[in-house]
Protein backbone atom coordinates (compact mmCIF):
# COMPACT_ATOMS: atom_id res chain seq x y z
CA UNK A 1 0.00 0.00 0.00
CA UNK A 2 1.24 3.50 -0.81
CA UNK A 3 -0.03 7.06 -0.99
CA UNK A 4 2.29 7.82 -3.93
CA UNK A 5 1.11 7.74 -7.51
CA UNK A 6 4.49 6.62 -8.91
CA UNK A 7 5.72 3.34 -10.40
CA UNK A 8 8.49 3.33 -7.78
CA UNK A 9 6.95 4.95 -4.67
CA UNK A 10 9.25 6.63 -2.18
CA UNK A 11 7.36 5.11 0.77
CA UNK A 12 5.13 2.06 0.99
CA UNK A 13 3.81 -0.56 3.43
CA UNK A 14 3.80 -4.33 2.98
CA UNK A 15 1.44 -6.37 5.18
CA UNK A 16 0.85 -10.10 5.67
CA UNK A 17 -2.93 -9.52 5.88
CA UNK A 18 -5.41 -6.66 5.66
CA UNK A 19 -8.99 -6.54 6.88
CA UNK A 20 -11.20 -3.71 5.57
CA UNK A 21 -14.37 -2.60 7.37
CA UNK A 22 -16.31 -0.46 4.90
CA UNK A 23 -16.74 3.21 5.95
CA UNK A 24 -15.17 2.39 9.31
CA UNK A 25 -11.59 1.12 9.71
CA UNK A 26 -8.73 -0.88 8.25
CA UNK A 27 -6.56 -3.38 10.18
CA UNK A 28 -3.04 -4.36 9.00
CA UNK A 29 -1.11 -7.25 10.55
CA UNK A 30 2.62 -8.07 10.36
CA UNK A 31 3.43 -4.83 8.45
CA UNK A 32 6.76 -3.41 7.32
CA UNK A 33 7.34 0.21 6.24
CA UNK A 34 9.78 0.73 3.39
CA UNK A 35 11.56 3.84 2.11
CA UNK A 36 12.43 2.86 -1.42
CA UNK A 37 13.60 -0.75 -1.02
CA UNK A 38 14.88 -0.32 2.55
CA UNK A 39 12.71 -1.58 5.46
CA UNK A 40 12.79 0.93 8.32
CA UNK A 41 10.14 -0.24 10.80
CA UNK A 42 7.99 -3.28 11.61
CA UNK A 43 4.52 -3.23 13.20
CA UNK A 44 2.80 -6.38 14.38
CA UNK A 45 -0.54 -4.50 14.26
CA UNK A 46 -1.65 -1.31 12.50
CA UNK A 47 -5.08 0.26 12.84
CA UNK A 48 -6.36 3.07 10.62
CA UNK A 49 -9.76 4.67 11.15
CA UNK A 50 -11.19 6.08 7.96
CA UNK A 51 -12.81 8.90 9.96
CA UNK A 52 -9.57 10.82 10.61
CA UNK A 53 -8.43 8.90 13.65
CA UNK A 54 -4.81 8.63 14.72
CA UNK A 55 -1.89 9.77 16.84
CA UNK A 56 0.56 12.56 15.99
CA UNK A 57 3.96 13.14 17.61
CA UNK A 58 6.12 16.17 16.92
CA UNK A 59 9.42 16.42 18.85
CA UNK A 60 11.85 19.28 18.28
CA UNK A 61 13.80 22.22 19.62
CA UNK A 62 12.96 25.91 19.37
CA UNK A 63 14.93 28.91 20.65
CA UNK A 64 11.86 30.21 22.50
CA UNK A 65 10.31 26.92 23.61
CA UNK A 66 13.47 24.95 24.29
CA UNK A 67 13.05 21.20 23.78
CA UNK A 68 9.44 20.28 23.10
CA UNK A 69 7.12 17.38 22.35
CA UNK A 70 3.68 17.98 20.85
CA UNK A 71 1.31 15.01 20.86
CA UNK A 72 -2.26 14.74 19.61
CA UNK A 73 -4.92 12.06 19.23
CA UNK A 74 -7.73 12.64 16.72
CA UNK A 75 -10.97 10.65 16.85
CA UNK A 76 -14.57 10.93 15.61
CA UNK A 77 -16.68 12.39 18.40
CA UNK A 78 -19.99 11.96 16.59
CA UNK A 79 -21.31 12.14 13.05
CA UNK A 80 -19.72 15.13 11.33
CA UNK A 81 -17.53 16.04 14.32
CA UNK A 82 -13.84 15.15 14.59
CA UNK A 83 -12.14 15.89 17.91
CA UNK A 84 -8.48 16.18 18.86
CA UNK A 85 -7.03 15.86 22.35
CA UNK A 86 -3.56 17.37 22.76
CA UNK A 87 -0.80 17.17 25.33
CA UNK A 88 2.24 19.38 24.84
CA UNK A 89 5.45 19.89 26.79
CA UNK A 90 7.94 22.74 26.35
CA UNK A 91 11.03 22.89 28.53
CA UNK A 92 10.97 26.70 28.74
CA UNK A 93 7.24 26.96 29.46
CA UNK A 94 6.00 23.74 30.99
CA UNK A 95 3.14 21.36 30.14
CA UNK A 96 -0.03 22.30 28.25
CA UNK A 97 -3.26 20.57 27.26
CA UNK A 98 -5.79 21.30 24.55
CA UNK A 99 -9.02 20.08 23.00
CA UNK A 100 -10.11 20.87 19.44
CA UNK A 101 -13.15 20.02 17.34
CA UNK A 102 -13.94 20.41 13.65
CA UNK A 103 -17.62 20.24 12.66
CA UNK A 104 -19.48 19.91 9.36
CA UNK A 105 -23.26 19.69 9.32
CA UNK A 106 -26.44 20.86 7.67
CA UNK A 107 -27.49 20.59 4.04
CA UNK A 108 -24.61 19.26 1.91
CA UNK A 109 -22.27 19.97 4.87
CA UNK A 110 -22.38 23.69 4.00
CA UNK A 111 -22.31 24.69 7.66
CA UNK A 112 -19.07 24.24 9.54
CA UNK A 113 -17.41 25.16 12.80
CA UNK A 114 -14.02 24.96 14.51
CA UNK A 115 -13.25 24.98 18.24
CA UNK A 116 -9.73 25.28 19.67
CA UNK A 117 -8.83 25.41 23.35
CA UNK A 118 -5.46 25.63 25.14
CA UNK A 119 -4.41 25.70 28.76
CA UNK A 120 -0.75 26.14 29.79
CA UNK A 121 0.44 25.06 33.23
CA UNK A 122 3.40 27.40 33.02
CA UNK A 123 6.05 26.56 35.56
CA UNK A 124 8.82 29.06 34.83
CA UNK A 125 9.17 32.84 34.80
CA UNK A 126 9.09 33.72 31.12
CA UNK A 127 9.50 37.26 29.83
CA UNK A 128 7.74 37.71 26.51
CA UNK A 129 9.48 39.19 23.52
CA UNK A 130 9.40 42.97 23.52
CA UNK A 131 8.21 44.24 20.15
CA UNK A 132 8.71 47.86 19.05
CA UNK A 133 6.39 50.04 21.10
CA UNK A 134 5.33 47.10 23.25
CA UNK A 135 6.49 46.47 26.83
CA UNK A 136 7.76 43.10 27.98
CA UNK A 137 5.23 41.12 29.98
CA UNK A 138 5.75 38.21 32.33
CA UNK A 139 3.08 35.59 32.91
CA UNK A 140 3.90 32.45 34.85
CA UNK A 141 0.65 30.53 35.36
CA UNK A 142 -2.90 30.10 34.09
CA UNK A 143 -2.45 31.02 30.45
CA UNK A 144 -5.24 29.98 28.11
CA UNK A 145 -7.00 30.46 24.78
CA UNK A 146 -10.53 29.60 23.67
CA UNK A 147 -11.26 30.13 19.99
CA UNK A 148 -14.45 29.33 18.09
CA UNK A 149 -15.32 30.05 14.45
CA UNK A 150 -18.53 29.03 12.73
CA UNK A 151 -20.60 29.61 9.62
CA UNK A 152 -24.18 28.38 9.91
CA UNK A 153 -26.55 28.45 6.92
CA UNK A 154 -30.06 29.14 8.21
CA UNK A 155 -31.45 29.15 4.65
CA UNK A 156 -29.85 29.12 1.20
CA UNK A 157 -29.39 32.91 1.34
CA UNK A 158 -29.19 33.64 5.08
CA UNK A 159 -26.19 32.60 7.14
CA UNK A 160 -24.74 33.39 10.57
CA UNK A 161 -21.06 33.63 11.42
CA UNK A 162 -19.21 33.62 14.73
CA UNK A 163 -15.60 34.47 15.51
CA UNK A 164 -14.85 34.30 19.24
CA UNK A 165 -11.32 34.50 20.67
CA UNK A 166 -10.69 34.64 24.43
CA UNK A 167 -7.03 35.08 25.46
CA UNK A 168 -5.45 35.18 28.88
CA UNK A 169 -2.87 37.83 27.92
CA UNK A 170 -1.57 39.91 25.05
CA UNK A 171 1.44 37.65 24.40
CA UNK A 172 -0.26 34.24 24.32
CA UNK A 173 -0.39 33.86 20.52
CA UNK A 174 3.10 35.29 20.07
CA UNK A 175 4.52 32.80 22.57
CA UNK A 176 2.72 29.63 21.49
CA UNK A 177 1.31 30.20 17.98
CA UNK A 178 3.67 32.63 16.22
CA UNK A 179 2.36 31.71 12.75
CA UNK A 180 -1.18 32.73 13.78
CA UNK A 181 0.19 35.85 15.48
CA UNK A 182 1.91 37.02 12.28
CA UNK A 183 -1.39 36.87 10.37
CA UNK A 184 -3.81 38.07 13.06
CA UNK A 185 -2.11 39.49 16.19
CA UNK A 186 -5.40 40.80 17.64
CA UNK A 187 -8.12 38.26 16.82
CA UNK A 188 -11.64 39.60 16.72
CA UNK A 189 -14.81 38.84 18.66
CA UNK A 190 -17.80 39.28 16.41
CA UNK A 191 -21.18 37.71 15.62
CA UNK A 192 -23.10 38.43 12.43
CA UNK A 193 -26.17 37.43 10.44
CA UNK A 194 -26.12 38.04 6.69
CA UNK A 195 -28.95 38.08 4.15
CA UNK A 196 -27.47 37.75 0.66
CA UNK A 197 -29.19 38.75 -2.57
CA UNK A 198 -28.00 39.45 -6.11
CA UNK A 199 -28.95 43.12 -5.63
CA UNK A 200 -28.14 43.78 -1.97
CA UNK A 201 -26.55 42.39 1.20
CA UNK A 202 -28.02 42.99 4.67
CA UNK A 203 -25.69 42.53 7.66
CA UNK A 204 -26.45 42.56 11.38
CA UNK A 205 -23.18 42.71 13.34
CA UNK A 206 -22.31 42.54 17.04
CA UNK A 207 -18.71 43.17 18.15
CA UNK A 208 -17.36 43.74 21.64
CA UNK A 209 -14.22 43.88 23.77
CA UNK A 210 -13.65 40.42 25.25
CA UNK A 211 -9.93 40.81 25.95
CA UNK A 212 -9.38 43.95 28.02
CA UNK A 213 -5.82 44.44 26.74
CA UNK A 214 -7.09 45.13 23.19
CA UNK A 215 -8.34 48.43 21.73
CA UNK A 216 -11.69 47.62 20.12
CA UNK A 217 -14.47 49.48 18.33
CA UNK A 218 -17.56 47.82 19.75
CA UNK A 219 -20.70 47.54 17.61
CA UNK A 220 -23.66 46.81 19.84
CA UNK A 221 -25.10 46.24 17.28
CA UNK A 222 -24.69 47.56 13.71
CA UNK A 223 -27.13 47.03 10.83
CA UNK A 224 -25.88 47.73 7.29
CA UNK A 225 -27.73 47.54 3.98
CA UNK A 226 -25.29 47.28 1.06
CA UNK A 227 -26.51 47.81 -2.52
CA UNK A 228 -24.28 46.28 -5.17
CA UNK A 229 -23.60 48.22 -8.34
CA UNK A 230 -26.72 48.01 -10.50
CA UNK A 231 -28.48 49.78 -13.34
CA UNK A 232 -30.31 52.96 -12.27
CA UNK A 233 -33.93 52.70 -13.48
CA UNK A 234 -33.03 51.62 -17.00
CA UNK A 235 -30.62 54.51 -17.68
CA UNK A 236 -26.93 54.11 -18.68
CA UNK A 237 -26.05 55.23 -15.13
CA UNK A 238 -24.96 52.73 -12.46
CA UNK A 239 -25.87 53.10 -8.79
CA UNK A 240 -24.33 51.68 -5.62
CA UNK A 241 -24.60 52.64 -1.98
CA UNK A 242 -24.90 51.61 1.61
CA UNK A 243 -26.87 52.68 4.66
CA UNK A 244 -26.13 51.71 8.24
CA UNK A 245 -27.18 52.44 11.79
CA UNK A 246 -25.01 51.48 14.75
CA UNK A 247 -24.48 51.86 18.46
CA UNK A 248 -20.70 52.30 18.67
CA UNK A 249 -18.24 52.38 21.54
CA UNK A 250 -14.47 52.82 21.31
CA UNK A 251 -12.93 50.86 24.18
CA UNK A 252 -9.22 51.30 24.90
CA UNK A 253 -6.85 48.90 26.61
CA UNK A 254 -7.11 49.20 30.37
CA UNK A 255 -3.73 47.56 30.91
CA UNK A 256 -1.58 50.10 32.85
CA UNK A 257 1.54 48.31 31.56
CA UNK A 258 0.61 48.65 27.91
CA UNK A 259 2.95 51.61 27.45
CA UNK A 260 0.28 53.49 25.48
CA UNK A 261 -1.43 56.77 26.29
CA UNK A 262 -4.49 56.00 28.39
CA UNK A 263 -7.64 57.41 26.80
CA UNK A 264 -11.14 57.27 28.27
CA UNK A 265 -13.69 55.25 26.30
CA UNK A 266 -16.28 57.08 24.23
CA UNK A 267 -19.52 56.07 22.52
CA UNK A 268 -22.19 57.38 20.15
CA UNK A 269 -25.05 56.24 17.98
CA UNK A 270 -24.31 56.75 14.28
CA UNK A 271 -26.55 56.83 11.24
CA UNK A 272 -24.69 56.84 7.93
CA UNK A 273 -26.07 56.75 4.39
CA UNK A 274 -24.04 56.83 1.17
CA UNK A 275 -25.23 56.95 -2.45
CA UNK A 276 -23.11 57.04 -5.62
CA UNK A 277 -23.78 57.21 -9.36
CA UNK A 278 -21.30 56.37 -12.12
CA UNK A 279 -21.41 56.39 -15.93
CA UNK A 280 -18.96 53.98 -17.61
CA UNK A 281 -18.27 54.86 -21.24
CA UNK A 282 -15.95 53.74 -24.05
CA UNK A 283 -14.90 56.74 -26.15
CA UNK A 284 -13.34 56.53 -29.60
CA UNK A 285 -13.36 52.76 -29.28
CA UNK A 286 -10.25 52.74 -27.07
CA UNK A 287 -10.61 55.11 -24.07
CA UNK A 288 -12.50 53.78 -21.04
CA UNK A 289 -13.84 56.62 -18.86
CA UNK A 290 -16.00 56.40 -15.74
CA UNK A 291 -17.07 59.65 -14.07
CA UNK A 292 -18.73 59.28 -10.68
CA UNK A 293 -20.39 61.44 -8.06
CA UNK A 294 -21.68 60.58 -4.61
CA UNK A 295 -23.18 62.03 -1.47
CA UNK A 296 -22.90 60.90 2.15
CA UNK A 297 -24.78 62.03 5.23
CA UNK A 298 -23.71 61.00 8.74
CA UNK A 299 -25.36 61.77 12.07
CA UNK A 300 -23.61 61.27 15.43
CA UNK A 301 -25.54 61.38 18.70
CA UNK A 302 -22.36 62.61 20.37
CA UNK A 303 -18.96 63.99 19.31
CA UNK A 304 -15.78 65.35 20.84
CA UNK A 305 -12.00 65.21 21.08
CA UNK A 306 -9.29 64.44 23.64
CA UNK A 307 -7.76 67.06 25.93
CA UNK A 308 -4.70 66.67 28.15
CA UNK A 309 -5.52 67.49 31.81
CA UNK A 310 -2.48 69.78 32.23
CA UNK A 311 -4.20 73.13 31.90
CA UNK A 312 -6.48 71.78 29.18
CA UNK A 313 -4.46 73.68 26.60
CA UNK A 314 -3.95 70.96 23.97
CA UNK A 315 -6.13 68.41 22.18
CA UNK A 316 -5.13 65.13 20.57
CA UNK A 317 -6.24 64.73 16.96
CA UNK A 318 -7.93 61.29 16.77
CA UNK A 319 -6.83 60.93 13.12
CA UNK A 320 -3.15 61.89 13.24
CA UNK A 321 -2.45 61.49 16.95
CA UNK A 322 -0.78 64.92 16.98
CA UNK A 323 -1.42 67.46 19.76
CA UNK A 324 -2.77 70.86 18.80
CA UNK A 325 -3.49 74.03 20.80
CA UNK A 326 -7.12 74.66 21.80
CA UNK A 327 -8.84 77.65 23.31
CA UNK A 328 -8.86 77.84 27.15
CA UNK A 329 -12.64 78.27 27.07
CA UNK A 330 -12.96 74.72 25.75
CA UNK A 331 -11.50 73.19 28.88
CA UNK A 332 -13.52 70.38 30.40
CA UNK A 333 -13.62 68.64 33.75
CA UNK A 334 -11.12 65.75 33.92
CA UNK A 335 -12.70 62.30 33.81
CA UNK A 336 -11.69 59.28 35.86
CA UNK A 337 -8.47 58.88 33.94
CA UNK A 338 -5.15 60.41 34.94
CA UNK A 339 -3.81 60.88 31.42
CA UNK A 340 -6.49 62.18 29.05
CA UNK A 341 -9.76 64.05 29.23
CA UNK A 342 -12.63 63.78 26.80
CA UNK A 343 -13.99 67.07 25.50
CA UNK A 344 -17.68 66.53 24.70
CA UNK A 345 -19.18 68.56 21.84
CA UNK A 346 -22.69 67.10 21.54
CA UNK A 347 -24.55 65.69 18.50
CA UNK A 348 -23.42 66.59 14.98
CA UNK A 349 -24.54 65.97 11.40
CA UNK A 350 -22.26 66.34 8.43
CA UNK A 351 -22.56 65.98 4.68
CA UNK A 352 -19.69 64.81 2.49
CA UNK A 353 -19.66 64.88 -1.30
CA UNK A 354 -17.34 62.83 -3.48
CA UNK A 355 -16.59 63.12 -7.18
CA UNK A 356 -14.00 61.78 -9.56
CA UNK A 357 -13.20 60.10 -12.83
CA UNK A 358 -11.29 56.98 -13.85
CA UNK A 359 -9.60 56.72 -17.25
CA UNK A 360 -7.74 53.81 -18.81
CA UNK A 361 -6.84 52.30 -22.15
CA UNK A 362 -5.00 49.25 -23.45
CA UNK A 363 -2.30 48.62 -26.05
CA UNK A 364 -1.11 45.17 -27.03
CA UNK A 365 1.39 43.52 -29.36
CA UNK A 366 1.95 39.82 -30.06
CA UNK A 367 5.30 38.07 -30.49
CA UNK A 368 4.49 34.62 -31.85
CA UNK A 369 8.14 33.67 -32.47
CA UNK A 370 9.00 33.63 -28.78
CA UNK A 371 8.93 29.95 -27.85
CA UNK A 372 10.56 28.26 -24.85
CA UNK A 373 9.57 24.95 -23.33
CA UNK A 374 11.84 25.54 -20.32
CA UNK A 375 10.15 28.89 -19.53
CA UNK A 376 6.68 27.73 -20.52
CA UNK A 377 6.32 30.20 -23.41
CA UNK A 378 4.12 29.50 -26.43
CA UNK A 379 4.05 32.94 -27.99
CA UNK A 380 3.89 36.17 -25.99
CA UNK A 381 1.38 39.03 -25.96
CA UNK A 382 2.42 42.25 -24.21
CA UNK A 383 -0.54 44.20 -22.79
CA UNK A 384 0.10 47.77 -21.59
CA UNK A 385 -2.69 49.52 -19.64
CA UNK A 386 -2.07 53.09 -18.42
CA UNK A 387 -4.67 54.48 -16.03
CA UNK A 388 -5.57 57.64 -14.11
CA UNK A 389 -7.91 57.82 -11.12
CA UNK A 390 -8.85 61.29 -9.87
CA UNK A 391 -10.70 61.34 -6.55
CA UNK A 392 -12.15 64.45 -4.93
CA UNK A 393 -13.98 64.84 -1.62
CA UNK A 394 -15.52 67.93 -0.05
CA UNK A 395 -16.46 67.93 3.61
CA UNK A 396 -19.39 70.28 4.28
CA UNK A 397 -19.37 69.62 8.03
CA UNK A 398 -16.99 69.40 11.00
CA UNK A 399 -13.49 68.00 10.56
CA UNK A 400 -12.57 64.51 11.80
CA UNK A 401 -10.72 66.06 14.76
CA UNK A 402 -14.13 67.11 16.14
CA UNK A 403 -15.78 63.72 15.57
CA UNK A 404 -15.37 60.56 17.60
CA UNK A 405 -13.20 58.19 15.57
CA UNK A 406 -14.72 54.71 15.24
CA UNK A 407 -14.10 53.63 11.61
CA UNK A 408 -10.86 55.51 11.16
CA UNK A 409 -7.62 55.70 9.20
CA UNK A 410 -4.95 53.57 10.89
CA UNK A 411 -1.22 53.66 10.32
CA UNK A 412 -0.06 51.68 7.30
CA UNK A 413 2.74 51.77 4.76
CA UNK A 414 0.22 51.19 1.95
CA UNK A 415 -1.81 53.76 0.04
CA UNK A 416 -5.41 54.29 1.08
CA UNK A 417 -8.27 53.37 -1.27
CA UNK A 418 -9.51 56.40 -3.24
CA UNK A 419 -12.88 55.03 -4.29
CA UNK A 420 -16.06 54.68 -2.28
CA UNK A 421 -17.34 52.50 -0.69
CA UNK A 422 -13.91 50.81 -0.67
CA UNK A 423 -12.67 53.63 1.58
CA UNK A 424 -14.28 52.42 4.82
CA UNK A 425 -12.83 54.93 7.33
CA UNK A 426 -16.14 56.81 7.50
CA UNK A 427 -15.24 58.97 10.49
CA UNK A 428 -11.86 60.06 9.08
CA UNK A 429 -13.19 61.35 5.75
CA UNK A 430 -12.11 64.93 5.07
CA UNK A 431 -11.67 67.19 2.05
CA UNK A 432 -9.14 65.81 -0.44
CA UNK A 433 -8.05 65.99 -4.05
CA UNK A 434 -5.79 63.09 -5.02
CA UNK A 435 -4.74 61.72 -8.41
CA UNK A 436 -3.47 58.14 -8.72
CA UNK A 437 -1.54 57.48 -11.91
CA UNK A 438 -0.13 54.16 -12.99
CA UNK A 439 0.33 51.51 -15.63
CA UNK A 440 -0.31 47.77 -15.61
CA UNK A 441 1.78 45.53 -17.83
CA UNK A 442 1.14 41.87 -18.54
CA UNK A 443 2.98 39.27 -20.57
CA UNK A 444 0.50 36.60 -21.65
CA UNK A 445 1.22 33.22 -23.20
CA UNK A 446 -0.84 30.23 -24.33
CA UNK A 447 -1.11 27.36 -21.90
CA UNK A 448 -3.65 24.53 -22.04
CA UNK A 449 -5.48 26.41 -24.82
CA UNK A 450 -6.02 29.40 -22.54
CA UNK A 451 -4.33 32.73 -21.87
CA UNK A 452 -1.88 32.52 -18.98
CA UNK A 453 -0.41 35.52 -17.09
CA UNK A 454 3.29 34.75 -17.29
CA UNK A 455 4.47 38.11 -15.88
CA UNK A 456 2.62 41.10 -14.35
CA UNK A 457 3.80 44.53 -13.26
CA UNK A 458 1.68 47.29 -11.73
CA UNK A 459 3.44 50.66 -11.27
CA UNK A 460 1.57 53.53 -9.60
CA UNK A 461 1.82 56.56 -7.30
CA UNK A 462 -0.39 59.29 -5.82
CA UNK A 463 -0.21 63.01 -6.51
CA UNK A 464 -1.54 64.72 -3.37
CA UNK A 465 -3.08 67.97 -4.57
CA UNK A 466 -4.79 68.17 -1.17
CA UNK A 467 -4.53 65.27 1.28
CA UNK A 468 -5.48 65.25 4.99
CA UNK A 469 -3.41 62.07 5.49
CA UNK A 470 -0.05 63.12 4.04
CA UNK A 471 2.06 66.29 4.00
CA UNK A 472 3.96 65.10 0.94
CA UNK A 473 3.07 66.35 -2.55
CA UNK A 474 3.59 62.87 -3.94
CA UNK A 475 3.65 59.36 -2.55
CA UNK A 476 6.33 56.76 -3.08
CA UNK A 477 6.46 54.95 -6.42
CA UNK A 478 4.98 51.47 -6.06
CA UNK A 479 5.89 48.43 -8.13
CA UNK A 480 3.99 45.16 -7.68
CA UNK A 481 5.54 42.28 -9.64
CA UNK A 482 4.21 38.77 -10.19
CA UNK A 483 6.30 36.24 -12.11
CA UNK A 484 5.18 32.64 -12.60
CA UNK A 485 7.04 31.15 -15.57
CA UNK A 486 6.25 27.53 -14.66
CA UNK A 487 3.68 25.91 -12.34
CA UNK A 488 6.36 24.87 -9.84
CA UNK A 489 8.09 28.24 -9.31
CA UNK A 490 6.86 31.78 -8.68
CA UNK A 491 8.28 35.12 -7.61
CA UNK A 492 6.41 38.07 -6.05
CA UNK A 493 7.87 41.50 -5.27
CA UNK A 494 5.98 44.42 -3.73
CA UNK A 495 8.13 47.53 -3.44
CA UNK A 496 7.84 51.26 -2.92
CA UNK A 497 10.67 53.72 -3.42
CA UNK A 498 10.83 57.40 -2.36
CA UNK A 499 10.94 60.31 -4.77
CA UNK A 500 11.25 63.03 -2.11
CA UNK A 501 12.69 63.55 1.37
CA UNK A 502 9.43 62.52 3.08
CA UNK A 503 9.32 59.10 1.47
CA UNK A 504 10.68 55.76 2.66
CA UNK A 505 11.74 52.44 1.21
CA UNK A 506 9.92 49.12 1.47
CA UNK A 507 10.63 45.91 -0.46
CA UNK A 508 8.82 42.65 0.26
CA UNK A 509 9.96 39.62 -1.74
CA UNK A 510 8.79 36.01 -1.78
CA UNK A 511 9.89 33.03 -3.85
CA UNK A 512 8.12 29.64 -3.99
CA UNK A 513 9.73 26.53 -5.41
CA UNK A 514 8.07 23.12 -5.74
CA UNK A 515 10.61 20.39 -6.64
CA UNK A 516 8.03 17.58 -6.40
CA UNK A 517 4.26 17.44 -6.24
CA UNK A 518 4.38 16.75 -2.50
CA UNK A 519 7.00 19.27 -1.40
CA UNK A 520 7.33 23.03 -1.70
CA UNK A 521 9.69 25.65 -0.28
CA UNK A 522 8.95 29.32 0.28
CA UNK A 523 11.56 31.98 0.93
CA UNK A 524 10.51 35.49 1.91
CA UNK A 525 12.30 38.68 2.87
CA UNK A 526 10.82 41.93 4.18
CA UNK A 527 12.67 45.22 4.24
CA UNK A 528 11.62 48.69 5.39
CA UNK A 529 13.72 51.79 6.03
CA UNK A 530 12.81 55.35 6.98
CA UNK A 531 9.33 54.63 8.38
CA UNK A 532 8.45 54.47 12.08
Amino acid sequence: FTAYDFAQPALHVKSRSVRIYTDSRVVFTNSTIYIGKTPIFWFPYLFANINNTGFAFLPGYDSRWGAYLLTAYTFPLTTGVDATARFEARSEFGPAIGFDAVMKYGKNDRSYGKLRTDYVFETKDVTSIQAPGEPAETRTTNRYRVSFQQRLFLTDDIYATADINVLSDVDFLEDFYPAEFQIDPQPDNVLSVTKWDEVYTLNLIARWQVNDFQDVTERLPELVLDFKQLNFFGTPVNYDGETGVASLRRTFSNDPNSGQTQYPDYSAARFDTFHQWSLPKLLFGWLSITPKVGIRGTYYSDSGSFVTPIGGSTAIDPVTGETTVIEPTNESTPLNNPTSTLLNKGPVFRVVGNYGVELSTKFSKSFEKIQSRMLGLDGVKHVFQPYVNYSGVYNFGPSPSDIYQFDRVVESTQLLPLNFPQFTAVDSIDTWNIVRIGARQRLLTRRDNRSFQWFTLDTFMDLNLDSPYSDSAASNVFNVIGFRPVPWASLAIASQLPINDQGFTEVNTSFTFMPTRDLSFSFAHRYIDGND
